[in-house]
């Protein structure tokens, strides 16, 4: 299952090097932490910022993810919080799209 991760140039030097932490998603429907993920690339209309694109080749299927899935009606993507110990052992990542140098 491949997904993807937004984020800013310094943060995604780190997660390629050291792995994912947990970070705060506040949502609608709870305060939570965990890694934001997403089935196509968001931006900052939809609450993820930074010029990175990563992906996320996570070796787990989705039912395995369902727990972490925040569902909202007429959402036309799929996001997910998962957390970053489960992404990391799961998980291999490169950057795809970049805008910052």
């Amino acid at each position: 299952m491949i997904l993807i991760h937004r984020t800013g140039p310094e943060s995604a030097a780190d997660i390629l090097k050291n792995g994912f932490v947990d970070g705060p998603a506040y949502t609608e429907l709870a305060d939570i932490a965990g890694v934001f993920l997403s089935d196509r690339p968001l931006d900052s209309n939809e609450g993820a910022n930074g010029g990175v694109l990563l992906e996320v080749q996570i070796g787990l299927h989705e039912a395995d993810l369902a727990d972490f899935e925040l569902v909202e009606d007429d959402k036309p993507y799929r996001e997910w919080c998962v957390p970053a110990a489960l992404v990391n052992r799961a998980a291999a990542c490169r950057i795809v799209d970049s805008d910052e140098d």
